[in-house]
């Protein structure tokens, strides 16, 4: 994309959102922290139903 921005102190992309001149990193959550959420929610909504 052309329209990626590039912070140039970390060399990390970035959401392209600026606050304050903040600007907000991508930086997505680790694998297993998504795998844990949504076996959390399964586990909740089978711990409702049952």
């Amino acid at each position: 994309m052309s329209d990626e921005h590039i912070d140039e102190i970390s060399g990390v992309s970035t959401t392209g959102h600026e606050w304050d001149g903040i600007r907000e990193l991508n930086n997505p959550l680790p694998r297993w922290w998504v795998i844990t959420f949504y076996v959390t929610i399964v586990w909740a909504i089978g711990y409702t139903i049952a």
